[in-house]
């Protein structure tokens, strides 16, 4: 059993403003369980786009009804990569937790796009897949079916809660740029030079 949610948000800013706002959305007062964000890799593609990879340590609370055994600690690691094409003004992005994958995988994909009002388009799609019990022969024990169900249902219903806390989180961040609507990706913090040369690359023809 699949699992999975949708939502799309419309922001009153430009597209570079909101692409900025997405990888600065961290820390702010809405995003109490993110332990820790690194870049592992950013290089500009050959085909002039920004790929971006992230990793992310997140902390959370365990459902009591959940083994002791399955998972030893309520952190999960995510890898976050994304990709930006200045020219289409589009962004898409796609975490997924990299261990506790023998219990279930959650799968977050988003996209920001420009709007012709200059305003941007935000959708997000998650994917919950439990894989408890998927290496067992077709007469599984019902109660594995059952356990695998649940894990899928409460982790679902859980990022549906939590991603309102994640969007205002983002406009958090949206209205704490102020001044810099009137700045290009190039201003992201540590991200200077490349983002130069991106826009380099891409306006010295």
């Amino acid at each position: 059993m699949v699992n999975s949610f949708s939502i799309s948000s419309l922001y009153d800013a430009p597209f570079n403003i909101c692409a900025r706002a997405f990888f600065l959305r961290y820390p702010n007062p809405y995003a109490g369980h993110i332990v820790s964000v690194d870049v592992l890799s950013r290089e500009i593609t050959p085909d002039k786009k920004l790929k971006s990879v992230r990793l992310i340590l997140k902390r959370g609370q365990l459902p009591k009804w959940l083994p002791k055994n399955l998972v030893e600690k309520a952190e999960s690691w995510v890898l976050e990569e994304s990709i930006i094409d200045p020219l289409n003004k589009r962004l898409n992005s796609k975490s997924y937790n990299v261990d506790h994958i023998k219990l279930m995988r959650l799968i977050e994909e988003a996209s920001f796009t420009a709007e012709k009002t200059n305003t941007t388009r935000h959708e997000t799609t998650a994917t919950v897949i439990s894989n408890i019990g998927t290496s067992t022969s077709s007469w599984m024990d019902i109660g594995v079916k059952a356990m695998r169900s649940r894990i899928e249902n409460y982790t679902i219903k859980r990022f549906q809660k939590g991603l309102h806390k994640q969007r205002a989180g983002y406009l958090h961040t949206l209205d704490n740029i102020g001044d810099g609507y009137g700045h290009s990706l190039s201003s992201l913090n540590g991200s200077t030079s490349i983002f130069n040369r991106l826009r380099n690359m891409l306006y010295s023809t």
